[in-house]
């Protein structure tokens, strides 16, 4: 049975339309939320919100000198983008389908000049691991993160958000969070865009849905 926005609660007319249906469900029951056309776009929920994660005690003065000189080098931008893979392609030792997938993600949201910037989880192999060297890398991700203070950060792959170590609630793809004051959002691994066309086009129209929320 279609649901009538006018019965509602007023606190939840705008989740209603704003296609939420998955949030009206155990409020209406199983009965009240409407099918979704196949081919629909991929719905995008509400962020959830949690607690701030700590702000990292250092800076870029006691990091080591190969991400002060990269820290050097990257402008603030509203849209940050990170990945396990990504200080190699800033390296020059990264692979071309990747960054290829990459450039024809960003061309496809036609975002203005100088909206996006890049700041890496690592920089070698030492540094993506279980290891002491993960753990500093991750304090510099995020010291360098709160000094840029994007206002969307965009995770590619569910590693990313391990590497990070923000504490957010980030397991699967087509998920986004906010947080200190940032919205972060998760895509699906490169590997699996590259082999799959339509993966990749159903990330273009969940991050425009996401980023049409915020001004950028």
């Amino acid at each position: 049975m279609a649901v009538n926005p006018l019965s509602l609660a007023e606190s939840l007319r705008p989740w209603h339309t704003a296609g939420v249906s998955h949030f009206l469900r155990d409020i209406l029951g199983e009965d009240a939320t409407p099918a979704s056309p196949e081919q629909s776009p991929p719905l995008v929920a509400a962020p959830a919100v949690l607690p701030e994660p700590a702000h990292p005690n250092t800076g870029p003065d006691d990091w080591p000198e190969s991400w002060q000189a990269l820290f050097a080098r990257t402008k603030p931008a509203p849209i940050l983008w990170a990945y396990p893979e990504l200080g190699l392609d800033l390296g020059g030792q990264g692979c071309a389908q990747r960054s290829a997938c990459l450039r024809e993600l960003i061309g496809k949201l036609q975002l203005p000049r100088g909206s996006s910037t890049f700041w890496p989880l690592c920089l070698d192999a030492e540094e993506s691991g279980a290891s002491a060297q993960a753990q500093t890398a991750a304090g510099i991700f995020k010291g360098g993160l709160f000094l840029l203070e994007p206002k969307v950060v965009v995770f590619i792959g569910p590693r990313s958000v391990v590497l990070a170590d923000l504490g957010l609630d980030l397991h699967t793809p087509f998920t986004q969070q906010i947080t200190r004051g940032m919205l972060f959002v998760l895509l699906p691994e490169f590997s699996a865009m590259l082999e799959n066309a339509s993966l990749a086009d159903k990330a273009c129209v969940f991050l425009r849905s996401a980023l049409a929320k915020i001004s950028v």
